[in-house]
């Protein structure tokens, strides 16, 4: 296990109480997660309680598999997002829906953190945070997931690249252009 933080030691316990039947630690893990976990199915499918069902969903999964879960491998959060965007990839395919809308109305600067690209400028009040918001739902799924998973995540591009069966260098081409189109795009607006 590399760069082990303290709330990576943490889950491991509360993972291996898991494992040896502790519901009660699994409930911890779902207090944990829960509310990005929820906010990030919402990002794909733009319907509260279709995401509150793929959210529950999620976590019965992680129940039932969490012995699969190995700590050499990788996070746990890494784990537990392939599973929520698998498992809402598949919602999605199911119920055919071909455009997913994105919302970033409710997120804070904080969360985007994106000064270091020049582009903490956008949101500077309500009209601009409006203006991004309707740049990033007109770029193509693939750029908007990229965004999402990136900046409000924080996820890492080669956890990006696990989660979405994408190669890391494609993540990090599509992150540049993602960027690169709300650029120029945010110029002309």
């Amino acid at each position: 296990m590399i760069d082990m933080t303290k709330k990576d030691k943490i889950e491991l316990k509360l993972i291996d109480e898991v494992k040896k039947g502790n519901k009660e630690s699994f409930e911890k893990i779902v207090e944990l997660y829960k509310n990005r976990i929820f906010s990030y199915i919402y990002k794909f499918v733009n319907h509260k309680q279709l995401a509150e069902e793929i959210t529950m969903d999620v976590f019965v999964k992680v129940y039932f598999n969490i012995s699969s879960y190995d700590a050499d491998k990788g996070k746990f959060s890494t784990w537990l997002y392939k599973i929520c965007y698998n498992t809402t990839i598949n919602e999605i395919k199911k119920n055919k829906k071909d455009r997913v809308t994105y919302s970033f109305n409710d997120v804070s600067e904080e969360y985007l953190s994106i000064e270091k690209y020049n582009l903490d400028r956008i949101i500077e009040n309500e009209d601009q945070s409006y203006r991004l918001n309707k740049l990033i739902e007109s770029l193509p799924k693939k750029y908007s997931q990229i965004l999402n998973d990136f900046y409000i995540k924080g996820l890492k591009c080669e956890e990006i690249s696990e989660i979405t069966h994408v190669p890391v260098n494609t993540v990090k081409t599509r992150l540049k252009r993602a960027r690169d189109m709300i650029r120029k795009e945010y110029d002309y607006v």
